[in-house]
């Protein structure tokens, strides 16, 4: 019984011993990462415009590492934690040296798709040090940002009233000056930026950034008044459009009833104005002569010249003062806002998020040495072994009365066959890497300024791990995983280890690819600013009753070819034109109007499969043309964003690298080159009698509710309407005609209504469209002083209703949607001129 006893007791403690090990065991594993970490470093992090961000622009961050304990060496590693988990997942770095007691900054550049939050580590070997997790306040595009240069909102108060109806802003921060960055895409955040009674100091590197920021579409406004000297002449060279001639004092009474919205209160007194003077900007609301604010143009951004101070009282505290920052900053700028129509989903809704990426890392890998075996070889290959292992093997084995033995012979000469055609494909496939890049040179309308999208894949002919350094400071992103690679861990439902890893250094960016899977193209994007030697030049005018465009290369670079493109719906294409050359051409501006069947411009353009014509089948796309098509569906969308203005664009192809742009300098890689300028062309008129064609008055959408978008059209549901904006040339005429097209079995009937604004009586008067092409009576009511037309298209089924016969009305009616495309204004003075 003792012995018993004594086997229980033992059988019980080592029961007892077993659990607690267990349960230690259990506890050191789930101990939580930070027990494990090191409490004598402290890492703070900060977005450098606060903690927000917003799709498509890229995000500066600033962070902070304390050490509190001995000497370390290691890497700080920031890992974006992205709602797309369809691109290649990367990791930022940069090497930390920290010794005992200091404190070492750090500045990591991270683009954003869906950015909400940023993990930042800092590792040793495969140990984390310390860690820290930073969250966003992701914005609305639909929101207008707001930067104000080293001063709080003290004094700018009625800035927060700049809000239409279409968007949800506006957001006010400040911005120090040291922290504007040298890469314009990093002032991408920002609409707007109020550099006011500060002293403003530039690196050349910083100019540099601010003037291609304004030449992208940024507003910078520069305040006036007693304080104008710190900030004007400070300017880069290319954004002083004015000269002060010395500042006075004006008793501003004109100004509250020269508003959009007069204002009945009286500014409560004089006020400080600099003398502006400028032969290239447009004077805004002037008193006695002078005027209070100057407006230039520069690229597809402007500078807005103060003459007072708005932060200084009596203007800071003026009823009025909104509605007058309204009247500056919005006029004429439709993607800033529209009070017209509430918008369900208005123009600024789509910007930045109509570019596909997919098509440009689908494009990398369409070159030469990737391309598949065509038909005809691959017919070589297989042709001769049907023709031995066929009808070859059966009369040999009929003449040796052999014949069971195909059941050997056939298997043989397969495997024969497929041995040779191994060995054959393993001696011609690529055993180098392979680099492509993709340049898109967008060039910024009347200057040598251009926006590059370095575009670069790498071709892996082994699994393994490549580097590749690159000369200078670039902004390096993803591109989608088309590698087949693991997207998500579905065990743990968490992003892979990343793929790409990249260390921003001053004067050079290197980048790992990581685990490269054999005869894959990995890729990344980069954003450069550049500035060309020469310039492209076009014009597309009207003599002799036909059109011609007429371009001028007057850069280094040779064009294979190119294509002009002016909507959704036309586009011509030009032949060679080589660096120092000129065309012109004469184009028919109606061919391609009656054939848009919907597919997107890019297939139009470079499918020969879409609008075939000739007989027979069409032939097949060769890898040049889809490689094309892919670069054109990323740069131009699904058809045309449908938020864009209208332009004239001309689009030329190069096989020569970019000058000055992203290199890669590794003479084991073997490079092949693509590159694409985009530019924007004059339309040339006589303004004593306009001629403009259809497709080149193209309307801007401004709000929409109840639409669906496809390519380059828009899909109208029951009970929805869109809302255009086009802006007529200076100019007499006297024939207006709007022009909007159907597609999909869409049709003219009641319940699809067009509408024009009537500026006189502020009213949207019905224009009775029947057709593609409606006559627009009295023109001159349904443009303003600064030649803006807006159009109105609703589709309301009740009116389809009220409008038929009761027996027809008492019987379930079917109402599909209404595709149209192509909205635009043609004018003509062949009636004369207004």
């Amino acid at each position: 019984m003792s012995k018993l006893r004594n086997w229980i007791l033992l059988f019980i403690a080592m029961f007892m011993l077993l659990s607690s090990v267990g349960l230690s065991t259990k506890a050191v594993l789930a101990a939580p990462e930070d027990e494990d970490q090191n409490p004598s470093i402290i890492i703070k992090a900060k977005g450098t415009y606060g903690n927000y961000t917003k799709q498509g622009v890229w995000l500066p961050l600033q962070v902070e590492v304390t050490n509190q304990g001995a000497d370390l060496q290691g890497d700080l590693r920031v890992t974006p934690n992205e709602n797309n988990l369809e691109f290649n997942t990367m990791d930022y770095v940069s090497s930390a040296v920290i010794p005992q007691g200091s404190t070492k900054g750090f500045n990591f550049y991270i683009p954003v798709q869906g950015l909400t939050s940023v993990n930042i580590e800092l590792v040793s070997g495969d140990q984390v040090l310390a860690k820290q997790t930073v969250k966003f306040a992701f914005l609305s595009n639909n929101e207008l940002i707001i930067g104000l240069l080293d001063r709080s909102e003290e004094g700018l108060a009625p800035l927060n009233g700049l809000k239409q109806a279409s968007w949800l802003g506006p957001v006010v921060t400040t911005i120090k000056n040291e922290d504007l960055p040298e890469k314009a895409d990093l002032l991408g955040f920002f609409n707007v930026l109020l550099f006011n009674d500060v002293n403003l100091k530039l690196s050349k590197e910083q100019s540099t950034a601010l003037t291609h920021w304004v030449s992208r579409g940024g507003t910078l406004v520069v305040g006036g008044g007693s304080g104008w000297q710190k900030v004007l002449p400070n300017l880069p060279q290319e954004l002083q459009a004015v000269t002060v001639s010395g500042v006075e004092t004006l008793t501003l009474s004109a100004l509250p009833s020269s508003l959009s919205k007069p204002i009945s209160e009286a500014i409560s007194g004089p006020v400080r104005i600099a003398k502006l003077q400028s032969s290239k900007g447009k004077p805004l609301f002037s008193e006695q002569g002078r005027p209070l604010a100057i407006k230039y143009p520069f690229g597809e951004g402007e500078v807005l010249y103060l003459a007072f101070d708005p932060a200084l009282e009596p203007m800071s505290n003026w009823t009025g003062s909104e509605v007058l920052w309204k009247d500056l900053v919005f006029a004429e700028k439709p993607e800033f806002g529209n009070g017209l129509v509430p918008g369900q989903l208005g123009g600024p809704f789509f910007k930045g998020q109509f570019n596909n990426a997919y098509g440009m890392a689908n494009a990398l890998g369409n070159i030469e040495d990737m391309a598949l075996p065509s038909l005809r070889t691959m017919a070589w290959m297989i042709g001769p072994y049907l023709l031995l292992a066929g009808l070859l093997n059966y009369l040999v084995l009929k003449k040796l009365d052999r014949r069971e033995w195909t059941w050997l012979t056939v298997p043989a000469l397969s495997v024969i066959f497929v041995l040779l055609i191994y060995f054959t494909s393993f001696k011609t496939r690529p055993a180098e890497i392979i680099a492509h890049q993709i340049n898109v040179v967008e060039m910024m309308p009347g200057t040598s300024l251009a926006k590059v999208t370095a575009v670069t894949g790498l071709f892996a002919p082994t699994h393994a791990t490549y580097h590749l350094e690159l000369p200078g400071k670039h902004l390096v992103s993803a591109l989608p995983n088309l590698d087949g690679g693991m997207r998500i861990d579905p065990r743990t439902n968490q992003r892979p280890n990343a793929t790409l890893r990249v260390e921003q250094t001053p004067g050079q960016t290197n980048i790992d690819f990581l685990q490269m899977r054999s005869w894959v193209m990995r890729g990344f994007s980069a954003v450069e600013d550049a500035s060309l030697t020469g310039s492209i030049s076009g014009e597309i005018s009207f003599k002799d009753n036909k059109w011609l465009a007429t371009i001028t290369n007057g850069t280094q670079y040779n064009f294979t070819d190119g294509v002009i493109v002016s909507s959704p719906n036309w586009f011509t294409k030009i032949a060679a034109l080589n660096a120092g050359e000129k065309t012109e051409t004469e184009i028919n501006l109606n061919t391609n109007n009656n054939l848009n069947n919907g597919a997107p411009i890019a297939y139009q353009i470079y499918n020969p499969q879409v609008n075939w014509q000739g007989s027979g089948p069409p032939p097949r796309p060769q890898a040049r043309d889809m490689m094309r098509q892919q670069i054109f569906e990323s740069q131009l969308g699904n058809g045309w964003d449908p938020g864009s203005e209208s332009k004239l664009l001309f689009f030329g192809w190069s096989a020569e690298p970019l000058q000055g742009g992203l290199s890669i300098e590794d003479n084991k890689v073997k490079k092949y080159y693509t590159t694409l300028f985009q530019v924007p062309l004059h339309l040339k008129f006589d303004p004593e009698r306009l001629e403009v064609p259809e497709g080149f008055i193209s309307g801007t959408l401004l709000s929409s509710q109840n639409v669906g978008f496809g390519p380059g059209s828009i899909m109208m549901q029951a009970n929805s309407e869109a809302v255009y904006q086009m802006q007529l040339p200076e100019g007499k005429f006297s024939e207006m005609q709007l022009n909007i097209h159907k597609r999909n079995g869409a049709s003219f009937s009641a319940a699809v209504k067009g509408y024009l604004y009537n500026w006189k009586t502020a009213a949207w008067d019905d224009i009775n469209m029947t057709s593609d092409n409606t006559v627009i009576k009295d023109p001159t009511n349904y443009f303003n002083s600064g030649r803006l037309v807006r159009f109105k298209i609703s589709n309301q089924p009740e009116l389809q209703s009220q409008s038929q016969s009761q027996s027809q009305f008492n019987q379930p009616q079917q109402f599909q949607d209404q595709e149209f495309f192509g909205v635009n204004i043609s004018l003509s003075s062949k009636g004369g001129a207004l």
